[in-house]
Parts: structure tokens; sequence; C-alpha cells
């Protein structure tokens, strides 16, 4: 029996960039990196986008689905995704009371 015929995804910097952050940490957690500069020497990146990079493996996996269907909005590009993940360990985030709790959701890219 033949598989279906899936018509092969390009590959975006996006994408790349979610494989470099998982790839990157699978060295830390696994042991065979210990630091950063380890493990930029074995993507061979720059450290400081490394550690850009690396946040990206924190992305939300319906985030990162749509982006592997490449179905993101098209306003959602690596530079922006960075930023916004920059320093806050991710997503930018609005604060909506629910009864006694906050919920924090996603802001629109």
């Amino acid at each position: 029996m033949e598989s279906e015929d899936v018509p092969e995804q390009p590959m975006t910097p996006l994408k790349t960039a979610i494989l470099q952050a998982h790839q990157g940490m699978a060295q830390l957690t696994s042991g065979k990196a210990s630091t950063m500069r380890e493990i930029a020497e074995k993507l061979k990146m720059d450290r400081s986008y490394l550690a850009r990079t690396l946040q990206l493996a924190n992305l939300a996996p319906d985030i990162v689905k749509l982006i592997w269907e490449n179905k993101q909005p098209s306003s959602l590009t690596l530079d922006k995704l960075r930023k916004r993940y920059s320093g806050k360990l991710g997503r930018t985030t609005e604060t909506v009371p629910c009864a006694s709790t906050k919920v924090r959701k996603m802001k629109e890219y």
C-alpha cells in the first residue's frame, strides 16, 4: 500500500529556527553539551543568536503546529517572534481577569 502523496512543505526561516532550538535544548538536556558556547559551536551559530533561538523551544505546541503547517499569520516573522520572546520567556501577553486569578492569553502577532 502506497502512502498518499503529501506535498513537501518548504523549510522556512521559522521552521529552521524551531528545529535549531529543539536541537540545542536536546543537547543541553541530554548532557551532550553543558554550555551555550558548546551548543553554538556544534550548531555553527553565534552565541547571542543561539540564546534567542533557544527560547523558541518554549513556543506553545499550537503555535509550532501552525508554523509547521504554514498556517501562521503572514505577519508572524522570525524577527518578530524573537523580539516578542526575548526577555519574557515568551509570549506577548495581556492579563485578563478571571474569577480570583489572572489568565494570560496570547496577543495577535
